[in-house]
Parts: C-alpha cells; structure tokens; sequence
C-alpha cells in the first residue's frame, strides 16, 4: 500500500509539472505571438508612412527676393517685379514640386507683397534681426 501511494502521489507530481510545463508554454507562445504581431504592425506602419511620403510631392525652397530682384533694373523704376516670382511658384508647381518661399522683413517693407497674389500662403517672413 505503501508503494502503490507513493507511486500515486510521484504521478500526481508528474501531472502536476506537465501541466506548469504546458501553461508555460502557452503563456511563453502567447508573447511571442503578441511580439511577432506588434512588430508586424509597426513594419506596416512604416511602410504606409514610406509610401505617402513617397507620394507627397518634394518641397522646393525659393529665395524669393532674389527672383524678385532678378533683371530688374532701376532706370525703369522697377526694383522687384512679383509677378516674376508667381511664374517661378507657377514653374515649379507645374513640375509637381510644392514650392515655398521666403523673403526678410527688410525686403518685404521695401516691396509689399500685393494684396490678390495667388501664392500668399506659400512665403513666409524671415523674422527681423533684434539690435
């Protein structure tokens, strides 16, 4: 009788142990499951923002005031012509490119930019100088 209830209680020890063993297994394949899932949707994550950033046209920086300024000449009295800068914006537009501009505070007190010009949005005002 001895025998039979340390055979019995060996047995139950085993089941026991294989039954831990297995509940670790389960819980050690979850994780990784969960990891290969996580890394998974970090990849596609990436690779969507990849692929718009692919899509998104280039940015093109334009040194407004020397486009403006360009062939200009002060016997006609023209210093800056605007409409020379629209037609770059326009150019490079054109080519798919997404142009932004920017011009100091200093020239845009000279040559105001004109009220009803199409690309407004696309130039910004470097900030002044302090001192």
């Amino acid at each position: 009788a001895k025998i039979a209830a340390e055979r019995e209680e060996r047995e139950r020890r085993e089941r026991a142990d294989a039954a831990a063993k297995a509940e670790a297994k389960r819980a050690r394949d979850a994780k990784r499951a969960a990891t290969r899932r996580d890394l998974a949707a970090a990849r596609l994550a990436e690779a969507r923002t990849a692929l718009e950033r692919r899509n998104e046209p280039s940015r093109i920086v334009i040194d407004v005031a020397n486009v403006g300024h360009w062939n200009a000449s002060s016997d006609s009295g023209v210093t800056f012509n605007w409409d020379q800068v629209a037609e770059v914006f326009q150019y490079y537009k054109r080519k798919g490119l997404r142009p932004s501009g920017f011009l100091s505070v200093h020239t845009n007190n000279r040559n105001p930019m004109p009220r009803n010009w199409p690309f407004k949005d696309c130039v910004a005002v470097a900030a002044g100088r302090d001192g």
